[in-house]
C-alpha cells in the first residue's frame, strides 16, 4: 500500500534491523529480498554483501545499501556498528565485483 502511495515518487524503501548493533541472525533474509535498500546495522559488511547477491539472483537493477561510516575513530551512538573507511572501501569494491557477475 504504501509503495503505491509514493509510486510517483523516487523513493527506494529499505530494508532495516533498528537495533545497534543489529544481530545478523534477526535478518529475514526473505522479507529484506522484497525491497530495494537495505539499511545495515549489523557489524561489519557481510550483510550487505549478502544482501546484494541476493538482489543481484533477482535480476535487480538498482540496490541502495546504506551503512554508516566513521571518520578517525569517532565516536557516537553508532560507532559501534559504523564501519571505518578501509572497510567502506572493501564494500563497494566487492558491491562492484557482484554488479559484474553474470547470474
Amino acid at each position: 500500500y504504501i509503495k503505491k502511495i509514493f509510486s510517483k515518487n523516487k523513493t527506494t524503501f529499505c530494508y532495516c534491523i533498528s537495533e545497534y548493533p543489529a544481530d545478523m541472525n534477526k535478518i529475514d533474509w526473505k522479507n529484506a529480498i522484497k525491497f530495494d535498500g537495505f539499511s545495515d546495522h549489523a557489524l561489519g559488511i557481510i550483510a550487505p554483501i549478502i544482501f546484494a547477491v541476493l538482489k543481484k539472483q533477482q535480476k535487480s537493477k538498482n540496490i541502495l545499501i546504506k551503512k554508516h561510516v566513521k571518520l578517525n575513530n569517532s565516536s557516537g551512538s553508532d560507532a559501534g556498528s559504523s564501519i571505518d573507511t578501509e572497510e567502506l572501501s572493501e564494500l563497494v569494491k566487492v558491491i562492484r565485483q557482484i554488479e559484474r557477475l553474470r547470474i
